[in-house]
């Protein structure tokens, strides 16, 4: 057996520098953008994550991207009938 099983210690990674972008870039773009954006600009910039990666980070920071609700009428187009009400 090779002696590194034995000796095997996990690596900490320190996002601290790449959380300070993600909330920069947040921040720029008016909350617009959601992980997957995030990805690709923070590759662009020279992090290469995996998207579940950023999405953590994300999560850790407590950010989401703010999107368009889909506008939900309220008013019936069809006539109501007695016995359903």
């Amino acid at each position: 057996m090779p002696r590194s099983i034995f000796y095997y210690q996990q690596v900490k990674h320190d996002y601290r520098e790449i959380k300070e972008t993600i909330l920069l870039r947040y921040k720029k773009n008016r909350k617009r953008d959601g992980y997957r954006p995030m990805t690709l600009k923070l590759r662009q910039m020279g992090f290469h994550l995996n998207h579940k990666t950023v999405l953590k980070l994300m999560n850790a920071l407590g950010i989401h991207s703010i999107y368009a609700r889909k506008d939900m009428e309220n008013e019936a187009k069809h006539r109501i009938l007695p016995r359903m009400c």
